[in-house]
């Protein structure tokens, strides 16, 4: 029989093999999951691809590596704010340790997280590990900012408080960057204060109207936007690789042949994909703008309207991750233009503060934490039980106006 202590990695072996993981998460944040190689991997460490091999045999076995040390820290960091005595003094530190995180990752004394764009489109045998691990980390979340007593009352609303931040953790890498490390404590602290207090100047007078989108009903399944509306949801489930014409036209039962004067390529695909989400925005927002005259009104009106939209047969968005699957030149572009509807955002923001019908708060971080309910209130449900078109808005759209605890 083998000696199992012969079976054990050597110290040499779990260093290399944490100085690729070191190295590789910084490759796929850069380049993308799906544009990233092993051999990107083997280049940036200072190794060739048979020495990658020796430790991870294929490229996803190597994302999957990431995804979970990832989860691991943020799971470590809900369970260290959970441990405190009350709820406010829990979600201060909630934030305070993530924030940290963030501040380390960038002097470079913790190795970063890789951006979570994949994880749903993980397979066997991934997936059975990293999915138990994923609802773990949302447990954890849900003990540090809700009591037990809170939950048996009412889950839902739990379940979404919970939902709310993980998804404001995640896509904080988006717009964090912008930030100096010397300034994360004043983002730390405006951040904080819109998760607890929220954005409107009175919560009772925060009751958005809802409106109809002009592509709100479902169109003909032979039509471009049914076309868009599937290879989004692709997408958003099965990540880039499934985004083919062939797997679209599937989905719709209709031939390929319908599409190809729309889109042949993958990357075109993405791109209109990308396109109708950013028209379905900017529409919201502008009739918002052109509906309500107080600038906390039209923010209300317009995320309350795609938050819903995000519900139907209209939707989904095209999540924000779907932009780390792009080309350099096309996913800059696209970013610019997902970073104007933020500023938009953001801009109705500073018009309530003016006018009185917004908090003080710093309209920047307002706007991109908007962004961040929008873009996750697809995939909410998983973890919302329940959330539909119907109570969608005072689910996951109210706390974000009138506060986490309100």
């Amino acid at each position: 029989m083998t000696d199992v202590a012969e079976k054990q990695p050597t110290a040499r072996y779990v260093r290399k093999r944490a100085d690729i993981l070191e190295g590789a998460v910084e490759v796929f944040n850069r380049l993308g999951v799906r544009g990233a190689t092993l051999s990107d991997v083997a280049a940036g460490v200072g190794l060739n691809l048979t020495s990658i091999r020796h430790y991870f045999q294929k490229r996803e076995d190597l994302v999957a590596a990431l995804v979970e040390r990832s989860i691991g820290t943020l799971t470590k960091v809900a369970e260290e704010a959970a441990r405190e005595s009350t709820r406010e003094r829990r979600i201060r530190a909630l934030v305070s340790g993530y924030f940290d995180l963030r501040r380390r990752i960038r002097l470079g004394q913790h190795i970063d997280t890789i951006h979570f764009a994949d994880v749903r489109t993980m397979r066997t045998p991934h997936a059975e590990r990293i999915w138990p691990m994923y609802s773990a980390m949302f447990l954890a979340f849900r003990r540090a900012v809700a009591t037990h007593e809170e939950l048996k009352a009412d889950y839902q609303h739990m379940n979404a408080r919970a939902q709310t931040v993980i998804a404001q953790f995640i896509r904080s890498v988006f717009w964090l960057p912008d930030y100096s490390v010397e300034d994360f404590d004043r983002v730390e602290t405006h951040f904080l204060d819109i998760l607890l207090n929220g954005l409107a100047a009175s919560p009772k007078r925060w009751s958005p109207r809802l409106m109809d989108l002009p592509d709100e009903e479902r169109p003909d399944k032979r039509s471009i936007e049914s076309f868009l509306q599937a290879a989004t949801q692709i997408i958003n489930f099965e990540g880039y690789r499934g985004a083919s014409v062939q797997r679209i036209a599937e989905k719709l039962n209709v031939t390929k042949g319908s599409f190809y004067h729309h889109a042949s390529a993958k990357d075109d695909v993405v791109a209109a994909c990308c396109d109708r989400t950013f028209r379905l925005m900017s529409d919201a927002q502008r009739l918002a703008l052109s509906h309500e005259s107080r600038g906390l009104d039209q923010a209300g009106m317009s995320i309350a309207t795609l938050v819903r939209l995000q519900q139907t047969e209209a939707g989904p968005l095209l999540r924000n991750s779907a932009l780390t699957s792009m080309e350099g030149v096309t996913r800059h572009e696209m970013t610019s233009r997902m970073d104007r509807i933020a500023q938009r955002f953001a801009d109705m923001i500073t018009d309530g503060v003016l006018d009185g019908s917004a908090r003080p708060c710093d309209p920047s971080i307002a706007g991109h934490m908007l962004m961040a309910m929008v873009n996750s209130a697809e995939e909410a449900p998983r973890w919302v039980k329940g959330m539909d078109k119907e109570n969608a808005v005072d689910l996951y759209a109210r706390p974000i106006f009138t506060g986490l605890y309100s």
